[in-house]
């Protein structure tokens, strides 16, 4: 006989808007390029040398390798930061709130906190994905 089905584990807490946002001004800065690149090619197309299109399809091409590794390791700096177990954070900006009180007011972004509510967020958002449940 077959185990029953369990029902799946979702995040509690979705993605704090500062890292939300930081994937957003990346998809904007792809996007950017390829419009950039687009543009160059389109330009240089039949009018110019071989060489110059080929620069052309180059230089962007290099700059969106660089752009994304320069975001994949800002990004897994800041999450690896954020989920620092006994450290309270700002869910809406990452800021260090330790010796803040339990309750307050962010400095940096200006939102308020709830210490206890905070860290039960920022457990959720580190263990998302993972089923710690024991097994039935």
């Amino acid at each position: 006989m077959l185990p029953e089905p369990r029902e799946p584990v979702l995040a509690p807490h979705p993605t704090p808007p500062f890292l939300r946002k930081r994937v957003h001004r990346f998809v904007a800065g792809i996007f950017a390029l390829c419009v950039v690149q687009a543009g160059l090619l389109l330009a240089g197309a039949g009018s110019r040398p071989f060489l110059l299109t080929v620069v052309f399809a180059v230089v962007p091409g290099i700059a969106g390798c660089v752009y994304t590794t320069w975001f994949l390791l800002t990004w897994h700096r800041a999450t690896a930061r954020a989920k620092i177990p006994g450290e309270l954070r700002c869910w809406e900006c990452g800021y260090s709130l330790d010796g803040h009180g339990e309750a307050g007011t962010c400095p940096e972004c200006g939102k308020t906190f709830d210490a206890h509510a905070t860290r039960a967020m920022w457990r959720g958002y580190s263990r998302r994905g993972r089923d710690d449940r024991p097994p039935a």
